[in-house]
């Protein structure tokens, strides 16, 4: 086959086969990248034209080309992030609302955690701090059962204290 058959061959095909490889593109890979998949299959197609040797239909050769594209599109597409997406990934801070509650709700902490006894507020800074000594030494799980000894002795401890002072009947 020479040069110019393969040529007006290639060019025959493309206009007969261009419905077919829609088709098959839009089956293949998301709707919105149908239409690259065609132009790129059709531009590699006609760039490797001269390894089409006749052997098969031409039809076929068009279909293996797009599937093995397609394939590749596939792999390496990464759908976009919608805006919406975008929009509530980016950090615009809190809004006035949102930071007068968090400072509301910050100083009510602070008032209540005044009220506890020192061993109580002790074990509750411990237990929420970060940069507490021990959450370094010892696993998570070891620091909650800390807090909750020192809780619950803190309790048992306020409990005597209430006996104490409650007139005997």
């Amino acid at each position: 086959m020479t040069d110019a058959e393969r040529d007006a061959l290639f060019t025959e095909a493309f206009a007969e086969y261009a419905r077919y490889m829609y088709a098959l593109a839009y089956r293949l890979v998301p709707p919105q990248l149908s239409q690259d998949l065609v132009q790129d299959t059709l531009l590699d197609l006609w760039r490797g034209r001269a390894a089409y040797r006749g052997e098969c239909s031409i039809k076929w050769w068009i279909g293996l080309m797009l599937r093995r594209k397609a394939a590749l599109y596939r792999r390496t597409y990464r759908p976009p992030e919608s805006l919406d997406a975008v929009e509530h990934t980016a950090d615009h801070g809190p809004n006035p609302e949102e930071a007068l509650l968090s400072a509301e709700r910050r100083n009510i902490l602070q008032r209540e955690i005044a009220t506890l006894s020192p061993q109580r507020r002790k074990a509750i800074e411990e237990f929420y701090s970060a940069d507490s000594p021990d959450s370094e030494k010892r696993p998570n799980w070891a620091v909650k059962a800390k807090w909750r000894a020192m809780n619950a002795l803190a309790k048992k401890r306020e409990i005597q204290a209430l006996r104490k002072r409650r007139p005997a009947a």
